[in-house]
């Protein structure tokens, strides 16, 4: 079975940008893993804010084909209540894992194509653009948990259109995506998570 060891606070810096609890969007409420046999990948989203960060694994073991899957939020948090530098992700099933020190299942429900959304860089420059507070503070938070004091918003060439952010100083490997609030916002947000 899949054994991975990852460091905590990477884990806890995109945990941020998980969708909040309720019945709506089940598929959001959770950190998305994606495995390639060398490298983890973590990705959260809820609709607005995307975050992804890539670590090389540390001592990998089991099943090195690669591997994708989405941790549920509740095991997320369980597993972030501790201290420890990192989080270790075990199989125990073909479904069930534990999480540091939290017992899970894997969310079965569909995550969306998540690579839909980020803008190609050259496609990018400084300009005005409309972001909501809440989540240009969201992103702040997410940077100081893996060291990034600074982090960079780069709005799209067309205005209202998906900016980058990009996180500054430190020694992982994190990036992410903002949709600015907009009038047709909710048709836009569904438009890349249909399946």
């Amino acid at each position: 079975m899949l054994e991975l060891t990852f460091p905590t606070d990477l884990l806890r810096a995109v945990a941020v940008a998980m969708h909040q609890p309720g019945v709506e969007k089940r598929h959001l409420q959770g950190v998305r893993v994606e495995y390639n046999g060398e490298q983890v990948r973590l990705i959260a989203t809820d609709g607005v804010m995307l975050l992804a960060a890539q670590n090389p694994t540390q001592g990998g073991a089991g099943d090195p084909v690669a591997s994708t899957f989405t941790i549920p939020r509740d095991v997320v948090l369980q597993a972030l209540a501790t201290d420890a530098e990192t989080t270790a992700l075990a199989f125990y099933t073909e479904n069930d894992f534990i999480l540091g020190n939290a017992m899970g299942s894997v969310l079965d429900e569909e995550f969306p194509n998540w690579r839909r959304v980020i803008p190609i860089y050259h496609d990018l420059y400084e300009k005005v653009a409309q972001f909501s507070p809440e989540y240009q503070v969201k992103a702040h938070e997410a940077g100081l948990y893996i060291g990034s004091p600074f982090v960079s918003l780069h709005p799209g060439v067309r205005a209202g259109s998906t900016a980058l952010l990009q996180f500054h100083g430190n020694e992982y490997r994190m990036g992410g995506v903002l949709m600015p609030r907009r009038l047709d916002h909710e048709e836009y947000v569904k438009s890349w998570m249909e399946k």
